[in-house]
């Protein structure tokens, strides 16, 4: 590869990564509850549900969403961290890896918080009917890619123009994998009827 080709697929890296985290960071402020919470999980991903059983979920969602206490706050301070971290792209001084690592470690953070707040609703309104096993919560699937992303991080940590950086992405995805644990294990909380 010549010195122009390799200047020209960096410049179609950095500008393909800035838009990427332009995208989710305009996701993150038109909808938050999509990256800190379960909520958005529950209502997008529910299938097909009758009329009357969808106003139930929604109420079940919302008063989860309040047991909760997690602030879309989390979700919007993503999104701008998301957009703010595609403006370093234009940066050729900084390599172009370290945005996207950063954001890692951002969405980490964002999910930790939010795990904080979701621990403390679990520790005052738990009812522990049966253990729950994590493999229903996370399938072996999810944790082989965990392992896989962490791996491949690592593995990246070995070329030195890029080890700190996948060494940051490395550590958000122990944090990530360590919150989706935690979560699988976690009590059900248990509001009103449902």
């Amino acid at each position: 590869m010549t010195p122009e080709h390799a200047a020209h697929a960096e410049l179609v890296t950095r500008w393909a990564m800035a838009f990427a985290m332009v995208v989710v960071g305009i996701a993150a402020l038109a909808m938050p509850r999509c990256f800190a919470g379960v909520a958005g999980y529950f209502t997008r991903w529910a299938g097909p549900v009758a009329e009357g059983q969808r106003e139930r979920l929604n109420r079940v969602v919302l008063a989860r969403e309040q047991a909760e206490g997690i602030s879309n706050v989390y979700g919007r301070i993503l999104g701008i961290v998301a957009i703010l971290l595609a403006g370093l792209e234009v940066f050729r001084s900084i390599p172009y890896v370290l945005p996207y690592a950063l954001f890692c470690l951002a969405a980490a953070t964002v999910m930790l918080l939010a795990y904080l707040q979701f621990h403390r609703a679990t520790q005052r309104r738990v009812a522990p009917l049966v253990r729950r096993s994590p493999l229903t919560a996370l399938p072996p699937y999810v944790i082989a890619a965990m392992a896989s992303s962490f791996g491949v991080s690592l593995a990246l940590a070995a070329y030195p123009p890029v080890r700190y950086d996948a060494l940051i992405v490395a550590a958000s995805a122990l944090v990530l994998a360590f919150i989706a644990w935690r979560v699988a294990v976690a009590p059900a909380i248990l509001v009103g009827a449902d």
